[in-house]
């Protein structure tokens, strides 16, 4: 994320005005301004398609609330109320399709380009089945009558070859190099050793070339099912199944499976795109797994570490703690990098950092100090816990000492993902 002096400069170097007011309190003027004002510019450069002028009006696609952010009578009401449904979460890339009859499907991703602030466009690089056959997104021309947006999220159980021989893990990591591939290397993998599968989870109709966000979630689904007939089913589309009714034992089946979690939806609700990074707890809430709820405890490791960020280094602070425990093996013991803690508290963040030679670094007192951290599984290609978290409220462990913190590596290798 870049700061907002970058962002004027940016400004400055295309040649844009700097705006007199911006979408803040009293009119501040934001860094999401700028970064409008930026991705404008680009996009009166561009040709033009239905696809990338629709995906500019939604800006942003809807975002959930964290369940763990709630208060504990929210939580129960979520769980109890009929009207909130569940829905399986994938660990996968977020992915929105933009339908015209005229040109087919357009692909475009949640991240922006760090140069033009456009959202990332993939409708070269990707292929989806259609009547038996993998097709480029602009066959789809004239399968469908009606204008619409499909959110969606991009999964496959393959793995990609990389041009140094080696093979990314499956899931997650094959997916996200395919986005990165050129267009030819990302449909062979996708015709080859990496399909995708396309979990599609909301539906926004379009009438008149606007976007209708206000329908709710209820309408939303019923309308996708009168639209997508079953010439949907002949691609890879996967359409997300709702739960009204025992929605914690349907999460606690998915966590023992190994799923990622549920996103909890108000079928009341409009789709509320969001907007710097705007998250409504009466919409739309994610409950993910971690290790802890799949049955085993946190895991107490100590620093060994720390990592690095543009914006963190131009404040003269620390990205993030690099966490390491003892891997057991029989009769051998090693070092194991385990896990990046991240969300750290400023004021800690700031007494834990120092500047030497014009760099951040580490104080030393902080190393080897002990966290207990969660996560939610063990990625196999890094051997490390995905989306960890420490324990702040807790904080330092000053019971423990690093010589504690030691983990079977069998256990390590039962919790791959």
């Amino acid at each position: 994320m870049a700061t907002f002096a970058t962002l004027c400069d940016k400004l400055k170097a295309r040649g844009i005005p700097f705006p007199e007011k911006g979408s803040g309190k009293n009119g501040r003027i934001l860094n999401r301004d700028l970064e409008r004002l930026i991705a404008e510019h680009h996009a009166a450069e561009r040709e033009a398609t239905f696809g990338r002028t629709m995906r500019d009006q939604l800006e942003e696609v809807q975002l959930a609330y964290r369940y763990d952010q709630l208060k504990e009578e929210e939580q129960k009401a979520v769980m109890e109320d009929p009207e909130w449904v569940a829905e399986e979460k994938f660990n996968g890339c977020r992915l929105t399709l933009v339908y015209h009859p005229d040109e087919g499907f357009s692909a475009f991703g949640r991240n922006r380009s760090v140069i033009t602030y456009l959202p990332m466009e993939y409708t070269e690089k990707l292929v989806l089945p259609l009547r038996g056959t993998y097709q480029p997104l602009q066959a789809f021309h004239g399968v469908w009558e009606e204008a619409f947006i499909l959110d969606c999220e991009l999964t496959t159980n393959g793995y990609v070859e990389m041009q140094d021989g080696n093979f990314t893990g499956k899931g997650l990591n094959a997916v996200t190099s395919i986005l990165q591939l050129s267009a030819a290397e990302s449909q062979l993998a996708q015709r080859t050793t990496a399909p995708l599968d396309v979990h599609v989870f909301d539906f926004l109709p379009i009438e008149h070339n606007r976007i209708l966000t206000g329908i709710p979630l209820r309408d939303r689904l019923e309308l996708m099912q009168g639209i997508m007939d079953n010439t949907a089913r002949q691609t890879n589309f996967r359409f997300a199944e709702q739960y009204a009714k025992d929605k914690k034992a349907y999460f606690d089946s998915l966590v023992v499976n190994g799923a990622e979690g549920i996103v909890l939806k108000n079928l009341r609700s409009a789709y509320i795109p969001g907007i710097g990074n705007f998250r409504d707890k009466n919409s739309t809430i994610k409950l993910k797994r971690t290790m802890s709820m799949a049955g085993q405890t946190d895991i107490d490791a100590f620093v060994i570490g720390f990592t690095r960020g543009e914006e963190w280094d131009k404040a003269g602070l620390i990205a993030g703690l690099k966490m390491g425990v003892y891997l057991l093996d029989g009769d051998k013991r090693e070092l194991h990098w385990i896990a990046t803690v991240s969300g750290i508290p400023l004021l800690l963040r700031m007494q834990m950092s120092q500047v030497v030679y014009g760099e951040p670094e580490l104080r030393e007192d902080v190393y080897h100090r002990v966290l207990t951290i969660d996560g939610q599984d063990i990625s196999a290609r890094n051997q490390r816990i995905a989306h960890a978290k420490a324990d702040w409220v807790v904080g330092f462990r000053t019971d423990k000492n690093e010589d504690q913190c030691v983990m079977m590596k069998s256990f390590l290798e039962s919790q791959m993902f």
